[in-house]
Parts: structure tokens; sequence; C-alpha cells
């Protein structure tokens, strides 16, 4: 028989709440810093496959004047620049969105970026290919239309003066870099300003205040060249043929797209970077389509991304008819069906649900969490699934005192209903709160249930199980609980951990110190999760520089008979 405790070291820490996952297919991916680890819960010893995550470039969505960098509106643009890239949430596809009938991993970045990577098709290959990026399908989506800003009626005049910034910027050859460009996540180099200068190498000093330091190649070392003003009129930039010709040509044709790029506003640069900024990912159930004569395919799912801007952009992914084993094979991008401006502020926490109203009529479910402390369930017509469109219309609204940030939500239909088809809804905040409700579709009411406080720290981590009568937690606290939902009340039952030791001393569950998020498995029998470990307490010579964090994956199954 299988031992009931069993658990997995990591190399890296998560860093953000419901950072593990569990597939369908009995895959456990686990988003822990800059890479992704995935697990086999048959084969834990076993080799293991990963994601790792790079440096995205940024969005070439505008640049601003030099003056506005102190506005507040970008003051969230410069704090959350982090260096390095680390994953901020994780979900599964259903089975059959990727070769040999296996899921896709959808990976949002702390920069807001968002992939879908499969599972490699040669067996001596660890590493998982990326086959789709979203943010850039999204972006060139906006870019389409304007970013959405041409109904204003500020952006004709805007437009205008952007149109008339970009010919200026082009007659004078100034160069100016936007806020969000980097070189792989570093920001060192300066605007660099060609406005009526001429390039002399004969000066042996240079003027600080004429702005005389230029990167002018990023492949090559920087180089410090003084100027002095032309005194002849126009708009042409004179170059002495004896210096800097070449690095001149070479920052030209590096900058060519912040050339074109239009100065904006402040605040339209902190909404574009808003909209852009994705922060948490989650697919749905597979819906079958009910028109067998379209040329679209007969299964699909809904992937599910929200935003900074409270913004929540559903893409539409459907099922393969066949695979093959061929190199060159490339998933079919996702088609964006519909955003939706579900939220004022930023949108912390999506779940899925499918529920049927009658044998016959099926919906999708979705409830949304913000960081304002709201919480809203929609529900997205399916009729029209072989269209590329896809309404989502507002069900109900949970009302509560609680301004505290959601950190984690869980949405759960019950597969046998008793009395009616209600709801069960589950919400973690940032406070450690834990509140349940059950919303009734017939009579289009919501009811708390209970609300407790369950953990002294942020709620990492809920989920229900398939019945809707058992609710998982876990916070940040290292806690990790069971509640059983009877009579529309909550009833904790303790959840025994207790991790494997390693062959040396240190017992693992003496050294972690926070809970990053949990997961059920597919069967319901297990579930698994991750804790972070405090490096000072573990074994500094073979402990401390590859023990990060500790999957820990335990039975249930004598609570689930309890």
């Amino acid at each position: 028989m299988a031992p009931h405790y069993q658990s997995a070291t990591l190399i890296a820490s998560p860093s953000y709440p419901n950072a593990i996952a569990w597939s369908n297919e009995n895959l456990v991916a686990v988003a822990s810093g800059h890479i992704v680890t995935i697990l086999n819960p048959a084969a834990l010893e076993g080799p293991r496959e990963f994601v790792l995550l790079r440096a995205s470039e940024p969005f070439p969505i505008g640049v601003v004047k030099r003056e506005d960098l102190f506005q507040p509106c970008l003051v969230p643009t410069f704090l959350v620049r982090d260096t390095e890239p680390c994953a901020r949430s994780i979900s599964w596809s259903q089975p059959g969105f990727a070769p040999n009938s296996g899921c896709l991993l959808a990976v949002c970045t702390a920069d807001g970026h968002v992939n879908l990577y499969r599972p490699p098709i040669w067996e001596f290959c660890d590493e998982w290919v990326k086959v789709t990026d979203v943010s850039k399908l999204l972006f060139d989506y906006y870019r389409s239309i304007n970013f959405g800003e041409d109904d204003s009626p500020d952006s004709v005049p805007q437009e205008k003066a952007n149109s008339k910034n970009v010919q200026e910027i082009g007659c004078t050859g100034q160069l100016q870099e936007p806020l969000s460009c980097s070189d792989l996540g570093r920001r060192t180099r300066k605007p660099a300003r060609f406005e009526s200068y001429v390039y002399d190498e004969d000066e042996s000093h240079l003027d600080a205040s004429k702005d005389a330091d230029f990167f002018l190649n990023p492949c090559s070392k920087p180089k410090k060249i003084s100027m002095k003003k032309i005194v002849k009129p126009g708009h042409e930039i004179a170059v002495n043929e004896l210096g800097g010709s070449q690095d001149i040509k070479a920052a030209l044709s590096c900058n060519v797209e912040n050339i074109c790029l239009p100065i904006i506003s402040a605040k339209q640069y902190a909404r574009r970077n808003a909209i852009l900024s994705s922060l948490v990912v989650a697919w749905s159930p597979v819906v079958p389509s009910g028109d067998s004569t379209s040329c679209l395919l007969s299964n699909w799912c809904i992937l599910a991304v929200g935003s900074k801007s409270g913004d929540v952009s559903f893409w539409k992914m459907c099922k393969p008819e066949y695979y093959t084993i061929d190199v060159c094979m490339v998933t079919r991008d996702p088609i964006l069906v519909g955003v939706l401006k579900a939220h004022n502020s930023w949108v912390s926490a999506i779940s899925w649900e499918v529920s049927y109203a009658d044998s016959s009529k099926l919906s999708l479910l979705l409830a949304t969490g913000c960081s304002d402390g709201s919480v809203k369930i929609w529900s997205g017509n399916t009729e029209g699934s072989n269209q590329c469109t896809m309404p989502f219309s507002l069900l109900t609204e949970v009302t509560t005192n609680s301004s505290a940030p959601v950190s984690s939500i869980s949405l759960s239909v019950p597969a046998q209903p008793q009395h009616g088809v209600n709801i069960n809804l589950a919400i973690g905040r940032v406070s450690g709160s834990l509140e349940t409700w059950t919303w009734d579709p017939c009579r289009n009411q919501i009811e708390n249930t209970s609300a407790c406080h369950a953990h002294d720290l942020v709620v990492t981590g809920l989920s229900w199980t398939w019945d809707g009568q058992c609710l998982y937690s876990c916070s940040q606290d290292n806690s990790a609980h069971c509640w059983i939902f009877r009579e529309k009340q909550l009833e904790e039952i303790p959840v025994h951990t207790n991790f494997q030791e390693l062959n040396v001393s240190t017992d693992l569950s003496e050294v972690s110190n926070q809970c990053f998020g949990l997961a059920i498995a597919p069967g319901q029998l297990m579930i698994a999760v991750v804790h972070s470990l405090d490096p000072n307490l573990l074994d500094q010579m073979y402990q401390a520089r590859t023990h990060k964090a500790v999957v820990e994956f335990i039975w249930i199954g004598e609570i689930r008979e309890w």
C-alpha cells in the first residue's frame, strides 16, 4: 500500500498564491520562481520536466516625455518591475489539447506575459515547448483598435499631436526610449538625443548638462562622445566623418521602433500598461460544440486571462481532430472571443465551473475576485459556441463589508444536487478570512453561509471537492485545513501533515515557513501542498543550496470516507 505521506523537494521557491496545479493526466505543475517544475506523482524520484521562464521584451505601447516620468499614475508601473522572470499564475487545460492527448499549460509571469506550453515530443527532452504567446496576440488586438482610445473625446487632438511628434522625431533623428524598454530586465540606458547637435571626438571634456553619455549600440561598449551645437539651420544631423558615424548608424537601426512610437501622456501609458499586464490565468472545462456541421472542431475550452485594468480576456482553443509526432507541428493559436470589464481594479483570482440548467442546456460559470475585495459570478452563453464571440452576463455580485483583497477563489457545482442546483462559492482573502456563499439560480439569490478567520495570514489556496461537500484551504501561515460543508455550515476537520524525512537528520516539517497553494488529485484521493523552506534552518552544506521548497502529497481517502 502506498504511504499516506510523500514529499518532493524543489530547487526554487514559489512567490505567489495558487502556485500549484494538478492536471487530469496526473501531472503536477509548481510555479517555483523562475521555473515551473512538472512532477509525476507516480514517480517522484524519477526524472522531472520543467518550463524555463525567460525575460520578455516589453511591448512598444508608446513613449512619455521626460517631465511626465514622475506622474502618480506611473508609480505602480515602476514598483512592479522585477529584474528576474518569475511565475505568477499557472493553469492546466483539459486533456486533448496537446500532442498525445495531453494538456496545455498556461503560465503567467510576473512581468504580465502569458504563454502556452506543451510537453516535449522526444523522450530525451525535459524542457516544455512554448507554442503560443497569448500576450502578443492581445497586444495585436489592442493595437488594431488603438487601445480603445478612439472613442475618447480627447483622442483626436492627442492623435494629431502624436503624429506631429512622430514626424518631428523622424526629421530630427531624436531617439527616445519608452519607459518599458529594458535590456533583459535592467534599465541602464539613457535617452540619446541628436537634436541639432554635431559630434566631435576631438574635445577632451564633456558637458554633463548636454546629455553627452550614450549607449549607442547595446552589443558594443558604450562610448562617451562630446557634442556641440550646429550653426546652420535645418533638422539634418551632421556627423563628423572621423568618428562616431558607425555608432550613430547602429543606434538608428537598433532604435528604429522607438523612432516610430508616438508620444503619449502618462495616463495613456499607465492605462495601456495595465490592460496588457496579466495577473491570473484559468482554463475552463471542455464544452462540446452544438453544431456538428461547423468547420470548427467539436470540442473546445476557454482560457480566461485577468489583468491589472480589471479586464478579463477570453481565448477559445479548439481540440485537434488528430495528433502527429512531426517536429514541425504547431498548435493552433487561440481565438479571442471577447474582453469583459469585470472589475475596476486588479483581477486577482478566477474560477470556472459548468452548470446544466436542464438536461440539455449548458452554461459556463465564471467567478472573478478583485483586489478591491469584490467578487462576481458571470455566465457565458455557449449556444453560439461556433462563432468567434462569447457574451458573458453578470449573474450576481457578493456584497460584503470586507474590503480585503481576494487572494483565492473556488466555485463548485454539486454533481448530484439533492435540493436544486445551488452553486457553492468559497472566497479567501489576504486578511486570512474565509467565506462561503451559496447562490440559488432559480431565485437569483446569494446567501452568506459562513465567515470565519480561518488563517492568520494570506489564504493562498482554496479547492472544493467534486461533490461540493468538502473544502480545502491553505495559507501563508504554513497551515492547511479541511472543512466539511454540512447544512450550509463549515466544520473544520484537522489535516495531519508529516513530511517524509530525508536521509539526513533534518525534518522538513520543522523548517517550512510558508504555504503557497494546494491542489486536489483527479481521483479526489490526495491533495498536494507546496511549502517554502527556511534556508537558515537547513544544512548549509547539503540542503540549503538545492532545497528551496517542498511539495507534500497527503492522502485524504479517510477524510472523504468520514
